[in-house]
């Protein structure tokens, strides 16, 4: 095997060529090109599109530590086009749109997390706590979209709290299979008469087997026994 397979492989990246790299201080900078193919793309739809700027220039994005020693990827950033999206920045094929981290780091914080504090994933992986809760959001949004979240849903708990007291209310609807969670629903302060929780239309138009709730008479939709 190359080198430059090795460290593709190592990086976690594909579709590019190394071009090359630097030391500075204790870091490491990889620099590479994407593949002709790959190059000008939609960040959003991956559409090929028109080149319409470069950019702030070349961009940089965190790569899995070798050891001790932090590792960036160095690339172009342009700004491509799209007919449906606008200007936007081009995709590259080691990092989610928007994010300053590859893959296989945002993926590696989103484990940790599962099993630790966000403060001491941000301390190994040395980023804040508050880059932490950025990864994961981009993680979770990238699963849920292929995951259906009200599959196979028949027994359902609810609950409502108020996190501005009497003025904001947040509804947590609960899967008791599985325990999964579904989307919140925050709204604003309800009206003198309404006493009801208000529960997403997706939850509102299934076939609800049981329906749990602390005060049975403040569920506010129709639930059909089969």
């Amino acid at each position: 095997m190359r080198t430059a397979s090795l460290l593709k492989r190592i990086l976690g990246v594909e579709k590019v060529v190394i071009e090359g790299f630097d030391f500075e201080g204790d870091d490491v900078v990889i620099k590479v090109r994407l593949h002709k193919r790959q190059q000008r793309r939609c960040s959003r739809c991956g559409r090929r599109c028109c080149g319409h700027d470069n950019g702030r220039g070349r961009r940089r994005w965190r790569v899995m530590d070798f050891g001790t020693v932090m590792v960036w990827l160095e690339a172009e950033a342009p700004r491509v086009r799209c007919p449906r999206h606008g200007v936007v920045i081009a995709r590259v094929t080691w990092a989610r749109t928007g994010s300053g981290f590859t893959h296989n780091f945002e993926d590696q914080v989103a484990w940790l997390s599962t099993n630790t504090s966000q403060s001491a994933v941000g301390a190994l992986m040395r980023i804040s706590w508050r880059t932490v809760g950025r990864c994961l959001r981009r993680v979770v949004d990238e699963r849920r979209a292929d995951i259906d979240l009200l599959d196979g849903l028949s027994r359902i708990g609810i609950d409502e709290t108020s996190y501005r007291r009497g003025h904001r209310y947040l509804t947590v609807v609960v899967c008791h299979d599985t325990g999964r969670r579904l989307p919140r629903v925050r709204r604003e302060r309800p009206r003198a008469h309404d006493t009801g929780v208000v529960l997403p239309v997706s939850v509102q138009s299934l076939t609800v087997r049981i329906a749990s709730h602390p005060f049975r008479n403040r569920i506010d939709c129709e639930v059909a026994t089969i």
